[in-house]
């Protein structure tokens, strides 16, 4: 006889399973996910992705909980001792309490030590951003680059194909050898290793990007900007102005400076000897019928070690630090200057325009680009190029 009703175990698995789905989709939701425009991601939501996910930038990010405790470590207050006595004379018992009392400022000049050093950690995290940003960009850049070319290769197997055909019916027609069909065929083979070569090129820009972003190598990524984006010019002053000020590289050494002033005023506070203060009482005195008060001071005698060479180990790294910044202000200003000029000298948007207008550059000299116009030889399967004169237009 058949039962229409479920049984008892059916009931529990229909229940996990119902259990199991409501826990997906709560996952599911909670789970930020990146959602790309229209057009795909551009590079800025790439950046705030990989700012979020990366797991460099996400480890530099933990060094600003130890320096937050080391500033709590550097304001620390020494604890009291307590010391118990017990003599054959008179007075027998003799308990007390022992407090170190710091003088000079020190607990405050470890405190903005600590301070500084929490700023060094800051920059860390900018410069590790910063270095992010470049290799993202250079990463997105690449893998646009890749997939142009990669539907560049893919044109040129089609067409290698339709004059392969070409040529086979020229040879079936009489007009041309076997060998000019060899030849196409042999270029077509060329054309179609060459697609596969660009095709690894793009797998593999893609999962450099995708590492940056913390992402599985093969996950997918659709990119908006394009290669062919236009910069708003700067001048030459106003980009060394702007390099000088937001340069992370030199923001750090002038904050490695300030650390290493308040290092000095921490030595030179060291020098200010400490007391020990250490109240008690006496008892047990035949004496007296009531225990007695006592007063103990301690002062270290600044006789043999004064601190003087922990200042002036300080007061050398100071001086190094700032030749550093000097020599690193110099490197910088000659960098941009340099590289300001030769993007003037030689622009990468011109030489982009004439290669999307058909043109290649068959040779450089320090002094002009020579460029050639490119004539598809349809029997040949080659480019021959041209000469263009200075004159003429492209």
């Amino acid at each position: 006889m058949l039962h229409s009703s479920p049984t008892r175990w059916e009931t529990r698995l229909l229940g996990s399973l119902a259990l199991v789905l409501c826990a997906v989709v709560s996952l599911q939701s909670q789970t930020p996910l990146a959602t790309p425009s229209i057009d795909g991601f551009s590079f800025e939501q790439l950046y705030e992705i990989a700012a979020r996910d990366n797991l460099q930038i996400n480890a530099v990010r933990r060094r600003r909980a130890v320096a937050e405790a080391g500033i709590q470590i550097a304001g620390q207050r020494p604890n009291p001792d307590f010391i118990s006595a017990y003599t054959r004379s008179e007075p027998r018992w003799q308990p007390s309490v022992s407090q170190l009392i710091e003088l000079g400022g020190k607990r405050g000049r470890r405190i903005d030590v600590a301070r500084n050093e929490l700023r060094l950690t800051d920059l860390d995290l900018e410069a590790a951003l910063r270095t992010l940003r470049h290799d993202l960009r250079a990463a997105y850049f690449n893998l646009t680059f890749a997939r142009n070319n990669y539907d560049l290769g893919q044109q040129a197997v089609t067409q290698a194909k339709e004059l392969a055909n070409i040529a086979r019916e020229r040879f079936e027609a009489g007009d041309i050898a076997q060998f000019e069909v060899l030849q196409a065929n042999l270029a077509v083979d060329r054309a179609t290793n060459d697609l596969d070569r660009l095709g690894n090129t793009e797998r593999i820009a893609r999962s450099t990007m995708n590492q940056l972003l913390n992402r599985p190598p093969d996950a997918p990524l659709d990119l908006h900007d394009s290669l062919f984006s236009r910069l708003a010019p700067v001048s030459t002053p106003d980009l060394i102005a702007r390099s000088l000020s937001q340069n992370v590289e030199l923001r750090t050494a002038e904050q490695q400076i300030a650390t290493e002033q308040s290092r000095l005023r921490l030595a030179r506070a060291q020098r200010v000897p400490d007391l020990t203060l250490e109240p008690g009482l006496e008892t047990f005195d035949s004496a007296h019928s009531h225990p007695g008060f006592k007063m103990q001071v301690t002062v270290p005698l600044p006789i043999f070690n004064r601190g003087g060479a922990d200042i002036r180990k300080s007061s050398a790294m100071l001086e190094q630090l700032q030749a550093e910044r000097d020599a690193a202000r110099q490197r910088i200003a000659i960098t941009v200057l340099v590289s300001h000029a030769v993007s003037g000298w030689r622009s990468p948007m011109t030489i982009a325009a004439r290669l999307r207008g058909g043109l290649r550059a068959c040779s450089r000299t320090p002094r002009a680009t020579r460029w050639c116009r490119a004539e598809p030889s349809p029997t040949r399967m080659k480019r021959t190029y041209s000469p263009v004169r200075p004159g003429a237009s492209p």
